[in-house]
């Protein structure tokens, strides 16, 4: 390789090194890890594309039983939430009393007529969903829950 082409791909490689520090101390790249949450848009990587979701198992089983004594009479919940926020996850486990009170309460307050169709489930998912944001925000001042599942339903 003759020396002026060395010569020319070293200065080159120099210039490169100092525009990029140069852009990152700028603000203009970004400093963060490929996959690092960014702090002015939660949910998005660095790189702009969502993070994968958080499922936070809300154990242990809700239990109890119905408002009224008609058909059913015994209500066996499990629910897991999930966020892309870790301060979230660390929220509700910190708060997870409260929360479990809101449910228990949501749920004890059910007809068991009410939860035989698949319309009724999914009205008190979102309505969970919705006690537990309440109690986040409250209490945490951020309730980036995206969504709540059941993963057991059981009435007798």
């Amino acid at each position: 390789m003759k020396k002026s082409v060395l010569i020319a791909l070293i200065i080159f490689v120099l210039v490169s090194v100092i525009v990029g520090m140069g852009l990152m101390l700028a603000g203009i790249l970004p400093l963060g890890k490929v996959g690092e949450q960014t702090e002015g848009q939660p949910g998005l990587t660095t790189q702009g594309s969502p993070l994968p979701p958080i499922y936070i198992r809300l154990d242990p089983a809700f239990t109890g039983s119905f408002a009224d004594d008609e058909e059913a009479q015994f209500l066996q919940l499990d629910l897991s939430a999930t966020t892309t926020d870790t301060e979230v996850e660390e929220a509700i486990d910190q708060h997870m009393p409260a929360i479990r009170n809101a449910l228990i309460m949501l749920f004890s307050s059910q007809k068991a007529a009410d939860l035989t169709s698949r319309a009724g489930k999914e009205k008190l998912r979102q309505e969970a969903l919705g006690e537990i944001r309440r109690v986040l925000e409250g209490s945490a001042g951020k309730a980036a829950v995206d969504n709540v599942y059941f993963t057991s339903f059981m009435m007798q």
